[in-house]
């Protein structure tokens, strides 16, 4: 079979540029690209673990292989495989084309509202002050959807079946967890039937069985051309397969992410080293130990590392891996010369800074702050690592005050982008039956324009809200504001900023309600059906209030700044 060529970036190496100059070198591939010929790096393909990182590594292989002209290699992204690959064998139902996400969410939220309606809520009843509580609103709903969505992705990634909860279980259970198992039939037995009726197939199982044929095809036919997986570290049992299948290919490599070359043998050993541990989550090295040494069955040792980091970063990985060591051997810290842990400690250290926040807004500001800083400094760059997309979202906001806009890899949500947040706005004004807030948070949005140029109807939004708004809260609906401004329109007297509307302000705040009675008609909750809320059904006549509100007195669409309309019409149109 040949000696496998397996590769790691060490941390505080950029692992694509890294790839990129190693491929391009030849060290990854013997005799490979040819020297001679541009065109030989066309014959490659090389898997990533995202677009984002297929995108990246073309830019850097375009620009290492010179000024003349050159094709590059076959990239692609894991999540693609199927797409990338349409010579795997027609095999079954798979390959029926995959539900869309949002299509996918909806009919589970769907089921999900079918099953609530016929469970036995007496199942749950603990004592008689203590009632079942079944999701009834739509958020509700969505999230328990959303739930069962991740249970299900995580048994396909695992390679079980989705009654595999039913087998789990043996003898007497609670009614409680009946109940929860009836719910989980769901994905058993109703999702796979509404799938066949639609002639589609689960987007993770089809991309989970496309990964797992890649692998069957290049074992069964070991191609001479070169093969490159980089960047995974087959968390995945069909990622590993994958792995597997390249690392021992005539011209396969793989290339690792970050594996620690630093901690003893001891210490490497005692990762996942007990059979009754979770070595999944017991270190961070726990999934690469178990890619290198369970499916490449290789040493470490064996692992090759690109590139030679600085001796700063070299110095924080050595840090980290003394710290993070197993608790088996933490003896192994203590037993380290004293001059040789205060050294290593200082190094490691070496240009860390720690801030302790009161709260975090001044979290936010103080990363932002430090981001700031490094514009000042021609040439410098800087990056924020965080998992967490809330603290992500503060920065950028703290950031926006100088002017700084950020490339968020992550990307932005359609919810947080000016067309998506009209269309929640819209949706919540709508849920809450035209509450006052909800209605002025809507018409503050600045692509609201109902038919009228902008400045008119924020002069009609500020009538409605001193007429109609301020004092007894009106009654519900649109028509419940529309009395509640008739009524204060004839009233004598009253405060100094009502009396100092003219009869065009009323008028204007009349019309405004009159257009947004138009824009939302189908889509208030009089419109709803009495037996509960079809949430596809309500997907048409949102769109439509959408783009009621952005109608411009010329009868085109308002323009939308960060261009997200379009997705916003694209993802509806999955519907």
């Amino acid at each position: 079979m040949g000696e496998a060529r397996i590769f790691t970036v060490a941390p505080g190496v950029p692992f694509l540029p890294a790839l990129a100059e190693a491929l391009l070198a030849g060290r990854l591939i013997p005799s490979f690209p040819d020297a001679d010929d541009p065109l030989s790096l066309a014959g490659a393909v090389i898997y990533v673990p995202t677009r984002r990182a297929g995108r990246a590594l073309a830019a850097l292989l375009a620009e290492g292989a010179g000024a003349g002209a050159v094709l590059l290699p076959r990239i692609v992204p894991l999540g693609e495989a199927d797409a990338a690959e349409p010579e795997l064998p027609d095999d079954g139902a798979w390959l029926d084309p995959p539900v869309a996400p949002l299509e996918r969410r909806l009919i589970l939220a769907h089921l999900t509202q079918a099953w609530a309606r016929r469970v036995d809520r007496s199942a749950m009843r603990h004592d008689e002050a203590t009632p079942f509580l079944v999701p009834g609103t739509p958020a509700a709903i969505l999230d328990l959807a959303a739930a069962l969505e991740g249970l299900m992705d995580d048994l396909t990634h695992e390679g079980l079946p989705w009654d595999a909860l039913q087998a789990a279980v043996e003898g007497d259970f609670s009614r409680y967890f009946e109940v929860t198992l009836d719910f989980a039939r769901i994905a058993s037995a109703f999702w796979p039937a509404r799938l066949k009726e639609r002639g589609a197939s689960d987007p993770v199982l089809r991309r989970t069985l496309a990964i797992e044929r890649q692998a069957t095809r290049l074992l069964a036919e070991r191609p001479r051309t070169p093969v490159v997986i980089a960047g995974s570290t087959g968390s995945l049992p069909a990622t590993a397969a994958l792995i597997r299948a390249v690392a021992h290919l005539p011209r396969g490599a793989v290339v690792l992410p970050g594996l620690d070359h630093d901690l003893d043998a001891a210490g490497w050993a005692a990762i996942g080293g007990n059979a009754d541990a979770d070595c999944v989550h017991g270190h961070p090295q726990a999934v690469l130990r178990r890619l290198v040494e369970e499916h490449l069955r290789v040493p470490r040792e064996a692992v090759r590392p690109l590139g030679q980091p600085e001796e700063g970063p070299a110095a924080r990985a050595r840090l980290l891996s003394q710290a993070l060591r197993p608790a088996e051997t933490t003896e192994a810290w203590a037993a380290l010369p004293a001059g040789e842990r205060e050294a290593l400690g200082r190094a490691g250290c070496e240009g860390l800074s720690l801030v302790e926040a009161a709260d975090e807004r001044e979290e936010a500001l103080a990363i932002a702050v430090a981001l700031r800083e490094t514009l000042s400094v021609p040439g410098r760059t800087a990056a924020l690592v965080t998992p967490d997309r809330g603290l992500a979202a503060r920065v950028a906001a703290e950031l926006g005050r100088w002017d700084v806009t950020v490339d968020d890899s992550a990307g932005q949500p359609l919810g947080q982008a000016s067309a998506g947040r009209l269309a929640r706005l819209a949706a919540e004004a709508a849920a809450s039956d035209f509450a006052p807030l909800k209605v002025l948070a809507l018409l503050a949005h600045p692509a609201v324009r109902l038919g009228l140029p902008r400045g008119v109807l924020e002069a009609a939004a500020r009538a409605l809200e001193i007429g109609a708004f301020r004092g007894p809260r009106p009654a519900p609906g649109l028509a419940g504001l529309g009395r509640a401004l008739d009524l204060r329109r004839g009233e004598e007297g009253g405060p100094l900023p009502r009396r100092r509307l003219a009869e065009g302000d009323w008028a204007g705040a009349a019309d405004l309600l009159t257009r947004l009675g138009g824009a939302f008609e189908g889509f208030a909750p009089a419109d709803w059906p009495e037996d509960g809320i079809d949430l596809r059904g309500l997907c048409a006549p949102h769109r439509r209030a959408v783009e009621r509100l952005l109608e411009t007195p010329e009868g085109g669409p308002a323009y939308v700044e960060d261009g997200s309309a379009d997705a916003l019409w694209a993802l509806l149109d999955e519907l």
